[in-house]
This record gives structure tokens, sequence and C-alpha cells, in this order.
């Protein structure tokens, strides 16, 4: 019962549907473990939650033989680290995680840690080197249907290129795929890009009701992934037009995937109009 939850909230949290896991816990009950706080922390995104349990729920699994997903939630030490700002214990942790996967893989763990070493150099301002960690995870080939959002990197490199019908079809197909799995996590990060990428060509319609929409997602809550948008976020705030995106009849509030909808639908026309 207890795995079947774990996994249950990690899928949920994927899908970014807390309250259909609550549904799940109402159903069978939540027994009090280490696994089940963890697993609640994970798919409500209580970053301090997941900061205090997944070092007890590695614990767990190791004891339990599981070293496989325990190594897999290794990596949401610093990952909980990064959203809390706590950059050095974080960069430090990933630093170790990186040699052990550099030497013994699995590839798709080298990835997310490369990509969180990026994020975290971005953070703090240090572009050249996140540009180099990004550079390095995208060279890294993950097995099908595991997520990682070098596609979305891909997009943002071929767009400062100048290619952005590259851009354009990268993220499109991106965005198809986490549509056709249902991971709308993995969403916010393809928003970001979006709403960069729809300012830089004069699209603030398009950008500015994406803008709205991240505004719900929490994401934003940890103040380090605004620095993402800020330049972006800071044109559409003083632009004079009445931002009303086309087809939306001025409405902003959407879900997860309607949003990604609309992204997919704005790249396919601009894509199709080049």
């Amino acid at each position: 019962l207890v795995f079947g939850l774990y996994w249950a909230a990690h899928r949920y949290a994927l899908s970014q549907n807390p309250d259909a896991y609550q549904q799940l816990v109402d159903r069978y009950g939540e027994p009090d473990h280490t696994l089940m706080h963890h697993g609640r922390a994970f798919v409500t995104g209580d970053y301090q939650g997941q900061a205090d349990w997944t070092p007890k729920a590695i614990e767990e699994l190791r004891r339990q033989g599981d070293d496989h997903l325990a190594e897999r939630a290794e990596i949401n030490v610093p990952t909980a680290w990064l959203n809390l700002g706590r950059y050095e214990e974080c960069d430090a942790r990933l630093r170790e995680l990186l040699s052990r996967y550099q030497e013994q893989g699995p590839p798709t763990f080298t990835n997310w840690t490369l990509l969180l070493l990026g994020y975290s150099a971005s953070f703090q301002g240090k572009q050249d080197q996140a540009d180099a960690y990004f550079e390095e995870a995208i060279n890294i080939e993950v097995p099908p249907r595991t997520y990682s959002p070098n596609k979305t990197l891909e997009a943002r490199a071929a767009f400062r290129r100048g290619n952005h019908l590259r851009a354009f079809r990268t993220l499109q197909t991106h965005i198809d795929e986490l549509l056709t799995t249902d991971n709308m996590q993995g969403g916010s990060l393809v928003c970001i890009e979006f709403i960069n990428m729809m300012t830089q060509i004069d699209r603030l319609n398009e950008a500015s009701h994406m803008l709205d929409y991240l505004e719900t997602t929490g994401l934003l809550e940890a103040p380090a992934w605004h620095t993402l948008i800020d330049d972006s976020a800071g044109i559409i705030a003083s632009s004079s037009e009445d931002l009303r995106p086309d087809g939306t009849s001025g409405e902003v509030v959407l879900d997860d995937r309607q949003a990604l909808e609309f992204m997919s639908e704005v790249l396919e026309q601009l894509a199709g109009s080049m």
C-alpha cells in the first residue's frame, strides 16, 4: 500500500494533480510512513518538506533493497535546496552526484544533474557557466519517453542563433510529448522559454497570456525562477498595448493542459508562416 501510494504521488506530481492524489489517500488511507511523508511533500511542491524527508526516504529505500529508487530520490535533495535558494549546498551535492553518474551512469541521472547545475548557475548570475552545463547536458542522450528538458534548451539555443523555425518546431515537438505523457510538470520550463521567445519577436499578447498562467503554477514562488523571465516581464508590464491574446476572449486562467495546447498552437502558426 505504501509503495503504491508513494509512486502514485510521483505520478500525480508530474501531472500536477494533487487533488487526485488526495482522493486516492482518502480512499486507501495514509499510513504514518517515511515514504508517505516524502511523497506528500513531492506531490504538493513542498520544497522544505522534500529537503527534510528525502534523506529519510533514501535511507528507507536502501533498507528495503531498492537502491535504484534510492538513487532517483538522491536528486530530490539538491533539487529542493535549489528551490530554497541554498545554492552552495546544492552545488556541492550536485558535483558529488555528477562525479558518480559520469563514472557509473545512468545517463538520465547525469543529464538531470548537469541541468540542475545549469539552472543553479543561472540563478546565481553565472550565465557562461550555466550555458556550459546546459550544452553538456543536451549532448547526453536519454532513453525514449524519459523526461528531460533537453528539447527546451535546444529550442532556446536555436532561437539565440537566429534559427527561429527550428526553435519553434523543437519546442512544439517537446510540448506534444508532454501532452502525450501527461507530464504537466515539465510545462513550466517550456512556458519560460515561450514567454522569452514571444517577447523578443514582439508577440506580447501571447507572452502576457502565458505569464499570467505561469504565475498560477507555483513555480515563481521560488523567486530565483522569476529571474529567468524578469526582462520579458518588464517589457510586458511597460507595454502600452491592451494585451489580449487572440482567440482567448481575454480569459487568462488556463489549466496546465490548456496552456500547453495554447503554446503548441501558437508555435504551429508561427512555424507555418515562415
